[in-house]
């Protein structure tokens, strides 16, 4: 009974340790099972790592891009901004200059005005002095005829006197 008992410990001893050698080669099993899928997820990690820092790169390329673009426009806006201050100043300028040249066209257009206006007095009373030299011209003609005339007549009765006197 004895001996039956220790060959019954025998084989529960033996039904153990084959109990226990599946429950190792079942650990083992799915210890690398587990050990499989970690590599797996190491590896793909990996990937995620390398693809991520690809992507990074990437994004600061076209960070520095962008930020050159970006300088670039700052430089273009502020190159602009003063064409525009200049463009400015000078429409301000050449506003001035034409309000100046207008004052001048304008006081230009009263000179002229008043020369036109003091011309038409010179030509009127140009034709009132040469009418009336004309008429001093004929009426000195007429007086010095006048005087022609009556100067021959008392030549005449001179004349006359004498013959009349010397016949006496």
């Amino acid at each position: 009974m004895h001996k039956q008992t220790g060959n019954d410990r025998l084989v529960n001893l033996h039904t153990r340790l084959n109990h226990e050698a599946e429950k190792i080669a079942q650990w083992k099993v799915s210890t690398e099972i587990e050990l499989h899928q970690k590599e797996k997820l190491l590896e793909e990690s990996e990937q995620t790592i390398k693809a991520l820092r690809q992507t990074l790169l990437d994004v600061q390329l076209q960070n520095e891009n962008l930020s050159l673009k970006i300088q670039e426009e700052i430089n273009h806006r502020d190159e602009m901004e003063q064409r525009m201050v200049t463009t400015r100043e000078m429409y301000a300028f050449l506003k001035t200059h034409i309000e100046t040249i207008e004052d001048r066209l304008m006081k230009c257009e009263e000179d002229r005005t008043e020369l036109k206006y003091l011309d038409k007095e010179r030509i009127e009373q140009f034709e009132d002095l040469s009418s009336q030299f004309t008429k001093l011209e004929i009426t000195q003609f007429e007086k010095h005829q006048e005087i022609l005339d009556k100067c021959k007549q008392v030549i005449l009765l001179h004349k006359t006197y004498r013959i009349v006197k010397c016949q006496f």
